[in-house]
């Protein structure tokens, strides 16, 4: 039996395929997308020792990362968590970092590995492995590292803190290559391969910082330098004297930018190597984050197109819990000693399930653990079936000992407020997964609006200019304000919300300074998104135009746009009932150049909209939302979510009686009172009758 065998206790009894891999708990990580079912998952098979599963590639941001993502399905069969260790054994055998696949991976039979991983393993793309649990996970004493030869004479190895910070935590075993990430001043940025040519013990599997690494003055035969394209970097005479020359500071100005896909609601930063050689730091390290509040972040490094862009890349809760946004300027302050906290008190949204069980829930526990914080930090758990719809659930760090603490490990205590703190300002910010039925025409405005926001340098690339306006049209109450607002705060921009009758004016000239006033204040925040709602109103056509001061705003709006492209990130979103009332010369290109139709939901979409709106509802089991899909016919989403709001009315006047009102008028209703009221399928039947009378009137005023 080789060496993994005998000193890590692993069974090699595996299932002959995985097809059968069933699950009854989640145990993805915080990337895991927000769109999980009950019927993802399946019961019924014991835990095994090991699995058989086809090989895939990483994703983006775990390329040399010595990762390995699994699905939930997965990790419940090998009963194994993110941040575990597991073998991969292909030709040869290695180990890795247990991380969750996002769910498009789900119930694929796969694991994806990065390229070092993969060498490690000696398999290629789309061959066979098997993952093996490891029962013991043994720290490394020492290690014999070697690295490639012509590196030697150029970088000193022994108590080097980027070599050493570099391979903390990273998962060895004997003959492995390690990808180490180096950069000015000691070499052109690429990733460095080493060897490890020797453990002690022998059924180690992780260095720590207590490893002892030694470098031979020879390299192995096999360590060679991988110079990947991904990591290559010309830096310019300015990076390269600023990298090498400046004295190390205590912290520095960058701007913001958003976060890359993997690391939405992580807490993390990402950082070019300059920085993070100026404020000596490395990948891993905890900094503060300070904008309009001051909050925590763990370090990352930056892919190499993010490199000497002088900014930081922030997900959306850094972002929050710093009170920044993109494009805003935040200090970045090295925290000189990292401090655990012993006990951490987290106060829970007031609208989150009773039913869930907060205290040593292991999959709430472990969504917190190594989670940089500070006090009144909202901090982004990820919940789902059995509980609740699957989605991110917004915690707030309420108390923190010691105050001086900046992380959470697995010997912090956690305690669970049972009711939210008066003071819990939950984020009320619009997000995409608040909205039902309209997937399509939201991945559409975001292609126009959200890539150049984030990406500019894409299409600066590409030698083009990006959409400046976007025209949704459609029948009131579909849904065109909502998909604005989301947008801009989903892509944490500036935004600015005008009606077309808010503009007019019967004085000369104010109509068009009004007009003005609202493009420039968009270009000294940007970037930001300018909402002109009921655009139909001022932009008809000029033949129907009723009087000068409509043709004069026409005008101006149109010499407003054509300005954009010099004005930098300024995108106008407009929204009208009848697109052929739009004055031509405002749908030319440069202006509103790209129009989306919001139309009324279809059935399947009606059915989506109420099962969002009442989502957080009390609901009778007798309530069936596709039966209601249909016999709404006609409806808009406005009306729709109307709809839930009278079906909860009729359920609380059913539910409470005038008197029980009348006896707590100025106080609180009780527990029991309020755990009486419960919507039933009658409520939502007299809603919809009366929201049916509501649309015959509105339509009928419209005929006349």
């Amino acid at each position: 039996m080789s060496w993994f065998g005998k000193k890590h206790k692993v069974e090699d009894n595996f299932t002959e395929t995985t097809s059968e891999i069933s699950s009854g708990n989640l145990a993805a990580d915080n990337i895991a997308a927000d769109n999980l079912t009950t019927d993802t998952l399946a019961a019924g098979n014991e835990p095994v020792s090991s699995v058989q599963l086809r090989v895939d590639s990483a994703y983006p941001g775990d390329p040399g990362g010595g990762k390995a993502r699994f699905d939930p399905k997965t990790l419940d069969l090998l009963k194994i968590f993110p941040g575990d260790i597991v073998v991969i054994e292909g030709k040869r055998r290695t180990v890795a970092k247990v991380l969750g696949a996002l769910v498009e991976d789900w119930d694929q039979q796969k694991v994806r590995l990065d390229t070092i991983t993969r060498l490690n393993a000696g398999v290629g793309l789309g061959e066979m492995v098997k993952v093996i649990k490891i029962f013991d996970v043994v720290e490394a004493k020492r290690v014999i590292i070697a690295p490639p030869e012509d590196l030697l004479k150029k970088i000193p190895m022994e108590n080097n803190p980027y070599i050493m910070n570099g391979l903390i935590d990273f998962p060895v075993a004997k003959d492995d290559s390690v990808p180490i990430q180096l950069g000015p001043p000691f070499i052109e940025s690429q990733i460095v391969t080493f060897r490890i040519v020797e453990i002690e013990p022998e059924e180690a599997v992780i260095i720590t910082g207590n490893t002892l690494l030694e470098f031979p003055e020879k390299p192995a035969d096999e360590s060679a330098c991988n110079k990947s394209p991904l990591y290559e970097s010309n830096f310019d005479e300015k990076t390269s004297e600023v990298a090498s020359g400046d004295e190390p500071v205590s912290s520095v100005q960058l701007r913001v930018d958003s976060a890359y896909p993997g690391d939405l609601g992580g807490g993390k930063a990402r950082i070019d190597p300059k920085t993070l050689l100026l404020l000596q730091i490395s990948p891993g390290d905890t900094v503060a984050i300070e904008g309009k509040r001051r909050t925590v972040a763990k370090v990352l490094g930056a892919m190499v197109e993010d490199w000497d862009q002088q900014k930081v890349c922030l997900d959306n809760f850094t972002r929050l819990n710093a009170g920044v946004s993109l494009g805003e300027r935040v200090n970045v302050v090295k925290i000189f000693e990292v401090v655990e906290a012993k006990r951490v008190v987290i106060a829970p949204p007031e609208d989150l399930p009773k039913k869930i069980s907060m205290e040593n829930n292991p999959y709430i526990m472990n969504g917190l653990i190594d989670f940089p914080i500070v006090k009144d930090d909202f901090v982004p758990i990820q919940l789902g079936p059995p509980f609740i719809e699957p989605q991110i659930v917004t915690f707030r760090i309420v108390e923190i000992e010691p105050e001086e603490a900046v992380i959470i490990t697995r010997n912090t205590l956690l305690e669970f407020l049972e009711k939210p703190e008066d003071e819990f300002a939950r984020d009320k910010r619009q997000l995409y997964g608040n909205i039902g039925g309209l997937k399509d025409q939201i991945q559409e405005i975001r292609d126009l609006i959200d890539l150049p926001v984030r990406h500019p340098e894409l299409f600066l690339k590409l030698g083009i200019t990006p959409p400046r306006g976007v025209l949704l049209y459609g029948s009131p109450g579909t849904g065109k304000t909502l998909i604005a607002k989301t947008v801009a705060s989903e892509s944490g921009v500036y935004f600015i919300s005008i009606t077309g009758p808010g503009i007019m004016s019967k004085n000369t000239g104010e109509s068009e300074q009004r007009i003005r006033d609202v493009f420039e204040k968009a270009h000294e925040n940007a970037p930001s998104i300018i909402f002109i709602d009921e655009l139909d109103a001022i932009a008809s056509r000029s033949e129907d135009a009723s009087g000068e001061v409509k043709r004069r705003v026409i005008a101006q709006l149109a010499s407003v746009m054509d300005s954009l492209e010099e004005k930098g990130q300024v995108f106008v979103i407009g929204a009208a009932r009848i697109i052929d009332l739009i004055d031509p010369t405002l749908r030319r290109l440069g202006r509103f150049d790209r129009e989306i139709e919001i139309c009324l939901p279809d059935e399947s979409a009606r059915n989506e909209i109420l099962k969002i709106q009442s989502r957080n509802m009390p609901l009778s089991e007798d309530i069936n939302f596709e039966d209601i899909a249909k016999q709404t016919d006609g409806f808009s989403g406005a009306d729709l979510v109307e709809l839930c709001k009278e079906a909860a009315i009729f359920a609380y006047k059913r539910s409470i009686s005038e008197d029980v009102v009348n006896n707590y008028y100025n106080d609180k209703f009780p527990d029991e009172i309020l755990n009486t009221i419960v919507v039933t399928s009658r409520d939502l039947h007299d809603a919809i009758t009366k929201i049916n009378h509501k649309i015959l009137i509105e339509r009928t005023e419209v005929i006349k």
